[in-house]
């Protein structure tokens, strides 16, 4: 199916920072498969992935679709569209 360009860049549909280890999850679009990432705080400012895995069921295939999203502790609660077309 033909996509415009501008759909198929990443947009990130979750930033949440966990308080107890100031560790990172960041989810996006990806092109149309979403992804997430988690990342682990280092030296000063500095972070290291750790973690990537499917979005799917997370975020949206589509930026143009909302997501919402609340994180309590270690559990991500998340509501998104899951129909691809």
């Amino acid at each position: 199916m033909f996509r415009l360009i501008d759909l198929c860049h990443n947009y990130v549909r979750i930033l949440a920072k966990h308080n107890n280890d100031q560790s990172i999850l960041i989810c996006g679009t990806n092109a149309f498969q979403p992804m997430c990432r988690k990342y682990e705080p280092e030296k000063y400012d500095e972070y290291r992935q750790n973690l990537e895995f499917s979005g799917l069921g997370i975020v949206p295939y589509d930026p143009n679709h909302n997501s919402t999203f609340l994180r309590d502790d270690d559990l991500l609660y998340a509501g998104t569209g899951n129909n691809y077309f």
